[in-house]
């Protein structure tokens, strides 16, 4: 769900598309690079991060995606464990700062 309490699915990704393809392999960089000394952010952690930051950034695309981010949607994920409600609220936070 997004912050207006939508259901947000999984982005379609034209895969043709330059700038798609660059988010995407970000995104895939990034999943492994955070919070690799937490043992409790494991690889599901990392795959429901993958799906909170590809649904935003293509949900949004003026904002689309910037390292760091990660770090913020990864500390949502080991606060609320639920990726809707890890979602809704990265996208809270994103709207405020």
């Amino acid at each position: 769900l997004n912050a207006d309490g939508e259901r947000v699915e999984e982005p379609v990704v034209d895969d043709e598309d330059p700038l798609a393809r660059r988010v995407l392999r970000q995104i895939e960089l990034d999943l492994p690079r955070t919070f690799p000394d937490v043992p409790s952010f494991n690889e599901n952690r990392q795959r429901k991060m993958g799906q909170l930051l590809r649904a935003y950034a293509f949900s949004n695309p003026d904002v689309g995606y910037c390292q760091s981010m990660n770090y913020v949607a990864g500390l949502l994920l080991l606060v609320f464990e639920d990726v809707t409600e890890a979602y809704s609220a990265f996208t809270v936070f994103m709207q405020v700062f």
